[in-house]
């Protein structure tokens, strides 16, 4: 995955590959994960989001809200960061990216929905990258008000691709990436040249500790690599790991177009599917390139968008796609996929794939800045746009109740009221208290929830109040009383 512009062709954020070779590493106590000084959640005053385009909604949507991480690398002026939607491309909860430390803009990737320690929690990597790919940051982990209950940051800080809990209370990521000296003589280049190498970390998640690493230099081959020579070769750039079923970790490598199983225990690669050296034979239909987001569906079936677009490759038709392996007679046979019906999308950097259980499929275009829902039956019930540049990296339909720890906000401005709570999912209308004094406040205006920010016209009180009401008319919130200045 890359953060990048597919019309502009510039990448900020690049594949960054992954590894792991499962040694115990120790790290210093003022690293471990902990609840650290928590960053604000509160969007400031004006920060407002570009709109989301909703192009098609139609009855068959699975439930839950939509989990993006727009960003643009060409334009990092306007307010950016992840965001909770509805399906009609209002924004639920919000988070403005502030700067890094040296003033460098900073990007968010893989936000979503994660269960940790029983409970449900928003996690989502935040950091900077150089122009070479190679992203520092943290991992965050937030409750359902919005208080950020860990954050996960080793030494070498954690790289975009991947932020995903595990049953153990530990999280499968990437370290930020290394250039290292490798031996490119296999693959006609020189002993000595610049590579970028990946490790994948398993991370103890209320500690701290790095449990195990796996590096993909150590475990792969160079003449796996389907990248061109250049000046720091992305021999790899492993860009998403997880669980198989059987608890043996699945490395995603786009610049070897592979699946790697690895085994958890001893590092070993236990099989490769797909690349130059797969151990599947491959059936029709079944083969892949430049792949993201490859996890198991479980019973044998992997799941992936798969890209079959890289850098300056056009005319490539990228997809979602289900593949079935057969250990015994060593084949992979194609499943099913999902295109989009309208016209032929090729998708160059990021990507993702979500099976929903109603039985349909969200799928995240990635650079080409739209999510699309499929149905069962594979037909288009949700069809929306990014703002054009945007992308996300990976897009998720989940469900999520939010409760923020702070209340409602009410602003009046030339007649219009702006009433904010940045999070709150049980909102369905909001009623407006107005008066000449704080004692003698009334209901002036009441208007349907309409995202985040709803306005409604409110005449010229001296005084005003709102109130969030759920959907049985009950009151969940108030704001206190401000002045308006009339």
């Amino acid at each position: 995955m890359a953060f990048s512009s597919l019309r502009s062709g510039i990448a900020v954020v690049s594949q960054i590959a992954l590894g792991l070779s499962l040694v115990a590493v120790a790290v210093e106590d003022d690293h471990h994960a902990r609840s650290s000084p928590t960053p604000s959640l509160v969007a400031e005053s004006g920060a407002e989001p570009l709109p989301v385009t909703v192009v098609t909604k139609r009855p068959g949507t699975a439930p839950g809200y939509l989990f993006v991480d727009p960003q643009n690398v060409v334009d990092t002026t306007p307010a950016h960061g992840p965001e909770i939607l509805d399906d009609s491309g209002r924004v639920v909860w919000f988070r403005n990216l502030p700067p890094g430390a040296d003033g460098s803009p900073t990007f968010a990737a893989d936000f979503r929905v994660q269960t940790y320690q029983g409970r449900p929690v928003l996690t989502w990597w935040e950091g900077t990258s150089d122009n070479a790919g190679r992203g520092t940051g943290v991992g965050y982990i937030a409750d359902q008000h919005y208080n950020i209950i860990a954050t996960v940051k080793p030494p070498q800080g954690l790289d975009l691709h991947e932020f995903r809990l595990t049953p153990q209370g530990t999280v499968l990521a990437l370290l930020t990436p290394q250039v290292e000296t490798a031996d490119l003589r296999p693959i006609g280049g020189p002993a000595d040249a610049k590579v970028t190498d990946n490790t994948v970390a398993e991370i103890d998640v209320a500690t701290g500790k790095v449990l195990y690493t796996w590096d993909a230099l150590q475990h792969l081959s160079v003449t796996e690599t389907d990248v061109p020579p250049g000046p720091v070769m992305d021999l790899f750039h492993i860009n998403a790991v997880s669980l198989d079923t059987d608890g043996n970790l699945l490395v995603s490598a786009r610049s070897t177009s592979t699946l790697y199983k690895v085994n958890r225990k001893t590092g070993e690669v236990i099989w490769r599917l797909g690349g130059r050296h797969s151990d599947f034979r491959l059936g029709l239909g079944a083969r892949f390139a430049f792949q993201h987001d490859a996890v198991s569906d479980g019973a044998g079936v992997y799941r992936m968008f798969d890209n079959e677009a890289r850098g300056g490759l056009v005319g490539y038709e990228s997809r979602a796609l289900w593949l079935k392996i057969n250990p015994r007679n060593h084949t992979a046979s194609f499943v099913r996929e999902q295109t989009y019906p309208p016209q032929l999308i090729s998708v160059e950097s990021e990507g993702s794939t979500q099976s929903l259980p109603n039985g349909g499929t969200l799928v995240g275009y990635g650079a080409r800045s739209q999510v699309t829902e499929y149905d069962r039956h594979g037909r288009v019930v949700l069809d929306m746009r990014l703002p054009d540049e945007d992308s996300t990296y990976r897009a998720y339909r989940q469900q999520w109740h939010g409760q923020p720890s702070t209340p409602p906000e009410v602003t009046v401005s030339g007649g219009t009221a702006t009433v904010e709570w940045n999070g709150a999912t049980d909102v369905a209308r909001w009623r407006l208290l107005g008066g000449a004094t704080q004692t003698t406040l009334r209901p002036i205006a009441e208007t349907r929830w309409d995202g985040w920010r709803t306005d409604m016209a409110v005449g010229s009180p001296a005084y005003v109040k709102a109130e969030a009401l759920d959907a049985a008319g009950r009151v969940i919130g108030s704001s206190l009383v401000t002045a308006t200045g009339k």
